[in-house]
């Protein structure tokens, strides 16, 4: 007597389906869910910074040389006066040597656009009411001083740089990118200059 046993059993059951196909939808859902919360397929990488080099390259002379631009025909119309000490009346401007136009730090550059100058004479040959006058008449107004035998003249003055807009900042930078995707850091010798943006950004970002 032989017996044949059938190698697939068909089940039908309404409810063990239902609940098949809600394990299933479940499953995909959690799937989805995680790949585009996490960005699984975004590798992301973070830069460090590889080396700043910044100096200053002379402008045009021509371009610097120019006095027809509105601060150096009317540096009035630029005067603001907050208070009688705290006040800012530049009466022309005036081109400065290379040393004078730009102070250096580890990653910055500060140029000058307004000056504000103190001269102290002192020691003046002669005291009395003619230097007060002298003293007095100078084209910013100076300020006389007289102490016994000695006497001096300060003479504050304020004028704008010329034209420091086309100054030019020449600079150099680098950045170093660890690949994390197999979950130890590995730093590579690929070097790539075309597509990189460089943003730049003040420092309150």
């Amino acid at each position: 007597l032989a017996l044949y046993v059938p190698k697939q059993v068909s089940i039908h059951n309404t409810r063990l389906g239902i609940l098949l196909r809600c394990q299933q939808i479940t499953a995909l859902s959690l799937i989805f869910w995680f790949t585009w919360v996490h960005n699984a397929w975004v590798h992301v990488a973070r830069p460090r910074g590889h080396g700043l080099t910044l100096w200053r390259e002379d402008p045009d002379p021509i371009k610097t040389a120019h006095t027809g631009v509105p601060h150096c025909q009317e540096p009035s119309s630029y005067w603001f006066r907050r208070s009688s000490s705290w006040k800012y009346e530049p009466t022309s401007c005036r081109s400065l040597p290379a040393y004078e136009v730009a102070s250096r730090g580890a990653d910055s550059f500060t140029f000058a656009t307004l000056i504000q100058d103190s001269t102290v004479l002192s020691r003046l040959a002669r005291c009395g009411e003619d230097m007060r006058q002298h003293c007095a008449w100078n084209v910013t107004a100076g300020i006389y001083t007289e102490n016994g035998s000695e006497c001096s003249c300060t003479v504050h003055e304020q004028y704008f740089v010329r034209n420091p807009e086309e100054n030019r900042i020449v600079f150099v930078h680098g950045y170093r990118v660890e690949d994390e995707g197999d979950g130890a850091n590995t730093e590579g010798d690929e070097e790539v200059s075309n597509g990189v943006l460089t943003i730049v950004t003040r420092p309150d970002g």
